[in-house]
């Protein structure tokens, strides 16, 4: 069932959060009770101070986190949102900010927001189209359209005479499609769809004007850090973290970026021809900070050189290291049927 699904991945999420060495980095879980007695994530039998072999294992933990921060570089380059933050480590380990320029020009989010016109239009009517719901969303619509009116009469200033056009077609569209839908105080999932179907070319040409955009910022950023605040030798040993939301994580635009000016895959920066490139890595941008970024690169770096060193693969540790043990095991359990 699917709420048993769920509740299996939060376990697993929970139990790979609690034995990670760099747990801590994201902060420790408040003990709870269960009935009348006191609740932690680890069993008394892994936790329990005074035992010999709780001792060695947290001095494992220690080893580990040591050895992830003397793998990591002296400067290191992160996305955070529409900045590029540099990155240099002190005499203590720690990563200071260097430098910050920003990354994402004006235009991006102008034509993003223009984008996300149709796309309100869209997700407001979506569930009355796909039958989740009776309601006919009249309130919300008026609202939008009074919403979209307004910002219409903003296009003029904020658009070249090159892209202003296709603005205010997009615009008009939607006005249009949310007149109709009104008047007929319904709207079918086939309707909704070529609605989205007819508005998207030229929501196509916004993203490639901002993908344009984005790329050329950030290319003159990198190529003026590297001819200034990045010291001879610097750019060759560079390690580069992007924040990405869990949608967008695949083909990342800064990903790709990178790849390109330091000349790697660009359709898989993360891997060289004999294994990982260990100067990219994509997190979610989900909590995320400078010191957790760091902290997660060393982890990805140490288990590359574990899962290479152990297991002759240096992608093992980033799978769950149970998983093909329980694979063999649970085909015993349960068969395949053939």
């Amino acid at each position: 069932p699917p709420m048993l699904r769920w509740a299996v991945l939060l376990s697993c999420a929970a139990v790979c959060a609690a034995s990670c060495p760099f747990a801590s980095a994201r902060g420790k879980r408040a003990v709870a009770a269960v009935g009348d007695a006191p609740w932690m994530p680890q069993a008394p039998v892994a936790s329990d101070p005074t035992d010999p072999l709780v001792q060695a294992n947290n001095l494992f933990h220690t080893l580990y986190y040591s050895a992830g921060r003397a793998l990591l570089p002296s400067a290191l380059i992160m996305v955070e949102n529409d900045y590029l933050v540099l990155l240099r480590r002190d005499a203590s380990g720690n990563y200071t900010r260097a430098r910050v320029d920003q990354i994402t020009p004006n235009i991006y989010h102008e034509l993003k927001m223009v984008a996300h016109l149709p796309y309100a239009a869209f997700v407001a009517l979506l569930p009355f189209s796909q039958n989740m719901t009776s309601v006919f969303p009249r309130a919300q619509i008026i609202t939008l359209q009074s919403s979209i009116q307004k910002a219409s009469v903003t296009l003029s200033s904020r658009f070249p005479a090159s892209q202003l056009p296709r603005q205010l077609s997009i615009a008009g569209a939607t006005q249009a499609f949310l007149g109709s839908v009104l008047a007929a105080g319904s709207v079918s999932n086939e309707t909704l769809t070529a609605f989205a179907r007819g508005v998207m070319p030229d929501i196509l040409v916004n993203i490639q004007d901002a993908a344009t955009a984005q790329t050329d910022t950030m290319i003159a950023v990198l190529r003026a850090w590297r001819s200034g605040p990045l010291a001879d030798g610097e750019w060759e040993g560079l390690r580069f973290v992007s924040t990405a939301s869990h949608m967008a994580r695949e083909d990342n635009i800064f990903s790709q970026i990178f790849a390109r000016m330091l000349s790697a895959n660009p359709a898989a920066p993360e891997m060289e021809p004999n294994g990982p490139n260990m100067r990219f890595v994509t997190l979610d941008d989900t909590d995320i900070d400078e010191g957790i970024a760091s902290t997660l690169l060393a982890t990805h770096h140490t288990d590359y050189l574990t899962g290479a060193a152990f297991f002759g693969d240096p992608y093992r540790m980033h799978r769950d290291l149970l998983a093909d043990a329980t694979t063999a095991y649970l085909e015993e359990l349960f068969p395949s049927k053939k």
